[in-house]
C-alpha cells in the first residue's frame, strides 16, 4: 500500500497539462532504491537526467494503483535528483476516466523513505508539451501531443501544493519496457518520406535526426498505406502526433503516448534521420514452447502471440491504433489466447478485477474500463461470469472470487429483475447498447447514438437471452449452486426455434439466422436433442450469417461440445480465415475479415480478440 500526500501544481480540473516535479535527495551508500508513484494519467521519471520508469494509471479514482520501480542503477553516493513529469489529460474517452490531477510517491534507499511528495517537491508547467492543446485522435483513445524543441523550459519551479492524503493498492503484473528500436525502410514521396517498419509495432514515437531548418512536424502513424500515403484525417480521427524541432539534431521520445501501426509518415525533406521510428512498449512475458509440424498453423500461432504483445499494456486492448480499450468480451478471447501462449496468470487476475470496478448504476459493467465514456453492452456483462470461470481453470486461483462475487451476482440480479411477463428478456433500452458481434442483425450500432428521448421498440433477442441462461450455469458452476432454467429454455425454444429451418432465429422481429445465435443456443442447452440438427443446419445452409472473429470461439465450442468430428471442419475454417489475412501481408490478425476497409476505412489490423486461434490451435493439436 503506497501512503503518501497527493501534490499537484496549478488547477487540478485543468485539460490536456504536464507537469514537472523535481526534488533531491540524498544517498549515504548503495543500496536498493526504489519507487512507488501514482498519478491521475500518465507519468514519466528521471533520476540524474536518464530515464528511468514510465507508466499510465488506467485506473479509477476509488481504485487507484500505484507503480513500483526498481532505481538502483541509476543512483549514487551523495546527492541526486529525481524528476518525474506528469500528462493529466482531463478529457473523457473510452480509455480515461477524468479526475483530479495528483502526483503521490515514496522513494525508498533500504528501507528509508528519502524523497516524499509533500510542499518541499519543486513543480512548473513542462512549455515543451503544448498545453490544453486537446488534439483528439480519437474519441475511445483520447488526446495527441504536440511537443515543441525549439522552446527553452526555464519557468522557475514553485513549491508544489498538497491536497490530501493518498492510499493506493500495488498493481500486480510486471512493468511495461521499452525496447531497442527497430530496423525500418524509407520511402521518399513527393513530399516526404514513408517509414515502413516491416511489421506492426506498439510504442513511443522517438525522432533521432538533423533538421536542416527550425520545422514543424506532422507525423503520421497507421496500419496501411492508402494511394501512396498514411491517411491522417478520417471524419473526426486524426491519426498523428506533432514535434516542432530546431535546426540541428533533434532527439525526442514521446513517452505520454503510445501509437501503433506499422508506417509512419513526415512531409518534409530538409532532414537527415538516423533514427524516426517506433520504439516499440512492451509487457513482459514468458511464452510457453509450442511447435506444431505444420508451418501454416506455426506462422498463425506465431502472429496471434504477436498480436497479443500488441494488445497489451496497462490492460487488454482491443486494438492499439484506434483504440486501447479493455472490453469484457475482447478481454476473455485474449485471456484464452494467452493461457495458451504464456506462463503467467498475473496480468490476466488484474484484468479481471479492473473489469469489476466498473459497474454502472444499473449493476451493470461499463463498456470499457475505465471509461468516460460508456454505452455499456448487456452481452459483455454477461461474458464475465464465464470470463471469471475460464480464469479460475487455467490459473487454479479461486482466490479472486471473494474478491468480484458480489460483482457477479449484481450483474445476474440487474438482468434478471428485466425478464418480463413473458419469460424472456427483451432488448436493453437507453443508454444500453444491445450489441453481439460485428455482424448483420447483431451490431445495432445505431444505438450508440441514440438519445433518452428516442422511441423504445421492445424487442426479444435469442443470443441475449441464451447469453443470461449461460451465464447462470457459470454463476452455478462458481458459486456451487443449481438453478433451474429449464421454463426459460422452453420460452427461448418456442420464441426462438423454426421447424423449418431447424435453427434459431435472431429475434422475434429478426427472421434471419446467425451461426453465432444458433452456436449460443446449443451452449445454453436450449433442447439439447436438437443440437446436432442444429450444428449441421448452421454449418450446410447458405443463408446463415457467419461467425465474426470475435465469436469464433463460442462457435468451435458449440460444434465440439455436439461431436468432436468437427474438429478437423475448426482447424480448416482457422486455416483459411488467417492464411487469408497472411497472404494480404498481415503481420498481426485483423478486427474483422474486411480488414482496413471495414468500418469506414478504420478497420483495425492489429485487434486482441482476433488471436483466439492460439487457444484453439493448442487445444486441437497440441499431444
Amino acid at each position: 500500500m503506497l501512503s503518501a500526500k497527493k501534490i499537484w501544481f496549478g488547477n487540478v480540473r485543468a485539460k490536456d497539462v504536464y507537469v514537472d516535479f523535481k526534488s533531491t535527495f540524498d544517498i549515504q551508500k548503495k543500496e536498493k532504491t526504489k519507487i512507488d508513484v501514482s498519478a491521475d494519467g500518465a507519468f514519466t521519471l528521471y533520476v540524474n537526467g536518464v530515464l528511468a520508469g514510465f507508466a499510465a494509471c488506467t485506473d479509477y479514482p476509488y481504485y487507484k494503483t500505484y507503480y513500483s520501480f526498481d532505481l538502483s542503477k541509476f543512483v549514487r553516493t551523495g546527492e541526486n535528483e529525481l524528476l518525474i513529469s506528469v500528462w493529466h489529460e482531463g478529457v473523457d474517452s473510452q480509455t480515461y476516466l477524468n479526475a483530479d490531477a495528483f502526483l503521490a510517491f515514496n522513494m525508498y534507499a533500504g528501507k528509508k523513505i528519502v524523497s516524499t511528495s509533500d510542499s518541499s517537491v519543486l513543480a512548473r508547467r513542462n512549455v515543451n508539451y503544448k498545453n490544453g492543446y486537446c488534439k483528439q485522435i480519437t474519441y475511445q483513445l483520447g488526446l495527441s501531443y504536440f511537443y515543441d524543441a525549439t522552446k527553452s523550459n526555464v519557468k522557475q519551479f514553485k513549491n508544489a501544493r498538497e491536497y490530501g492524503l493518498a492510499k493506493i493498492a500495488v498493481r500486480k503484473h510486471k512493468n511495461l519496457r521499452m525496447l531497442r528500436r527497430v530496423p525500418y525502410r524509407l520511402i521518399e514521396t513527393e513530399k516526404g518520406y514513408i517509414i515502413d517498419l516491416k511489421r506492426e509495432y506498439v510504442g513511443f514515437v522517438e525522432i533521432d535526426a538533423d533538421f536542416f531548418k527550425a520545422q514543424r512536424l506532422e507525423i503520421v502513424f497507421g496500419e496501411h498505406i492508402r494511394n501512396g500515403h498514411l491517411i491522417r484525417k478520417i471524419e473526426d480521427k486524426d491519426f498523428s502526433v506533432e514535434y516542432a524541432g530546431k535546426r540541428g539534431k533533434n532527439q525526442f521520445t514521446g513517452t505520454f503516448r503510445r501509437v501503433a501501426g506499422r508506417y509512419l509518415e513526415i512531409f518534409t525533406k530538409e532532414i537527415k534521420i538516423r533514427y524516426l521510428g517506433i520504439r516499440p512498449v512492451v509487457l513482459p512475458v514468458v511464452r510457453r514452447a509450442v511447435n506444431f509440424s505444420d508451418s501454416v498453423y506455426s506462422k498463425i500461432y506465431d502472429v496471434c502471440v504477436h498480436t497479443l504483445i500488441c494488445c497489451m499494456h496497462e490492460h487488454y486492448e482491443d486494438g492499439p491504433w484506434r483504440e486501447q480499450a479493455l472490453y469484457v468480451l475482447d478481454g476473455r478471447n485474449q485471456m484464452l489466447a494467452g493461457y495458451a501462449a504464456f506462463k503467467d496468470y498475473a496480468f490476466a487476475r488484474e484484468n479481471v478485477v479492473l473489469m469489476s470496478k466498473g459497474v454502472n448504476k444499473y449493476g451493470l459493467l461499463d463498456l470499457c474500463f475505465p471509461a468516460g465514456i460508456n454505452f455499456p453492452i448487456p452481452f459483455f456483462s454477461l461474458c464475465y461470469p464465464l470470463t471469471v470461470y475460464e480464469y479460475m481453470q487455467h490459473s487454479g486461483d479461486g482466490s479472486i472470487l471473494k474478491e468480484v462475487e458480489s460483482i457477479i451476482r449484481g450483474i445476474i440480479r440487474a438482468v434478471e429483475e428485466r425478464i418480463d411477463e413473458s419469460g424472456l428478456l427483451p432488448n436493453f433500452p437507453y443508454p444500453f447498447w444491445n450489441f453481439y458481434e460485428w455482424s448483420e442483425g447483431s451490431n445495432h450500432c445505431t444505438e450508440t447514438g441514440r438519445k433518452a428521448t428516442d422511441e423504445y421498440v421492445k424487442e426479444y433477442n435469442l443470443i441475449l437471452n441464451c447469453a443470461y441462461i449461460l451465464a447462470r450455469k457459470y454463476c452455478d458452476l462458481l458459486f456451487g449452486e443449481s438453478t433451474d432454467l429449464s421454463a426459460m429454455k422452453k420460452c427461448v425454444f418456442d420464441k426462438f426455434y423454426d421447424t423449418k429451418s431447424g435453427l434459431y432465429r435472431l429475434g422475434d422481429l429478426d427472421s434471419r439466422f446467425s451461426r453465432f445465435g444458433n452456436a449460443i443456443a446449443i451452449l445454453a442447452e436450449i433442447n439439447v436433442e436438437l443440437d446436432e440438427r442444429v450444428a449441421e443446419n448452421m454449418l450446410n445452409r447458405i443463408e446463415v450469417i457467419p461467425a465474426t472473429l470475435s465469436t469464433n470461439g463460442f462457435f468451435y465450442d458449440a460444434l465440439l461440445k455436439t461431436d468432436e468430428k468437427y474438429r478437423e471442419f475448426i482447424l480448416e475454417d482457422i486455416r483459411t480465415k488467417y492464411e487469408n489475412m497472411l497472404s494480404q501481408g498481415a503481420t498481426t490478425f485483423w478486427e474483422t475479415e474486411k480488414g482496413a476497409a471495414d468500418f469506414g476505412g478504420v478497420g483495425s489490423l492489429c485487434h486482441g480478440w482476433s488471436a483466439l486461434p492460439a487457444y484453439y490451435l493448442c487445444r486441437l493439436l497440441k499431444k
